[in-house]
């Protein structure tokens, strides 16, 4: 008796062992979570797609799109994908011209217009990005993608994002440590590859790449709502046409792979510089109009 029991003990042991590696390497994702995407065309790494989830692995709610709709200021590292982008990629990803990337995020594929819920994120109202014509932090760069006679095509997007949070949450977190992240064949059916071909059309392109490597684009975030009942934009309530984007933000990428998100222009050096020098200007010549007047 006393061996079963010994038995018994050990495989309940190492069924709490096999749980718990699970549950660590399980990729996680809540509704409403915004998902990055890289793939390449061709050469090292042609075939797999690397979806992240927007956010540091159990900062809490920092991956949701309530968190970047509702942002004040920049956050400087939503994510850093630099190692995994070069593993997969190649040393050279970052110069590639045939990398694109995007993002995409849905609370529920499911209309839920009675109750926004969730950070007043009505159900069917997804996050896009649309390229930047060029990589502009916080500055709109791209046209609004104007859905309000598409009730359709907003269905779809939704739905067709939903299907990749579902691929998400069943596919084994690669490990990387500043997110949780996904491997998928690019010839996956209904995977990242097939829905930016087939599903997320819209004009401008949801997916930016750039000739002179990565850290050369943008892209504009959009909320599409799919109804403005009980909708808030940062608190305010949205009295804009329903399917109209909603520009939040801009995303961009170095070439060391950290992603930011961008609210506040930052002004480049030279211009702040200039600009400092004016003020102080200003008041060397107000310090010398009082004195005179003294």
């Amino acid at each position: 008796m006393l061996i079963t029991k010994k038995h018994l003990l050990t495989m309940f042991t190492m069924a709490g062992i096999l749980v718990a590696a699970s549950s660590v390497n399980a990729a996680s994702i809540v509704n409403g979570d915004l998902l990055l995407g890289f793939r390449v065309t061709g050469g090292t790494g042609a075939g797999t797609d690397l979806i992240v989830r927007a956010g540091a692995s159990g900062a809490a709610g920092i991956g949701n799109a309530v968190t970047f709709r509702d942002a004040t200021t920049n956050i400087a590292t939503v994510v850093d994908v630099g190692a995994e982008l070069a593993a997969i990629y190649g040393a050279g990803w970052a110069t590639r011209s045939d990398l694109s990337w995007g993002v995409v995020g849905v609370r529920s594929a499911t209309a839920s217009n009675g109750s926004a819920g969730n950070g007043q994120t009505p159900g069917r109202s997804p996050f896009i990005g649309i390229a930047q014509s060029s990589s502009n932090p916080a500055v709109q760069s791209s046209a609004a993608p104007d859905l309000s006679a598409a009730g359709s095509l907003r269905t779809n997007i939704s739905n067709e994002a939903n299907t990749i949070n579902t691929n998400f949450a069943a596919t084994a977190d690669t490990g990387i440590s500043s997110a949780e992240a996904i491997y998928l064949s690019s010839s996956l059916g209904a995977g990242w590859t097939d829905r930016q071909s087939t599903s997320f059309t819209l004009p401008g392109g949801t997916e930016v790449s750039n000739a002179n490597g990565i850290d050369n684009t943008g892209l504009d975030l959009y909320w599409i709502t799919n109804t403005n009942t009980g909708a808030q934009d940062n608190g305010s309530a949205v009295t804009s046409t329903v399917g109209q984007g909603i520009y939040q933000g801009s995303f961009q990428i170095s070439d060391a792979g950290v992603v930011s998100f961008n609210v506040t222009a930052v002004p480049e050096p030279s211009r702040a510089l200039l600009a400092g020098l004016g003020l102080a200007g200003i008041a060397f010549r107000r310090r010398r109009s009082t004195k005179k007047i003294a």
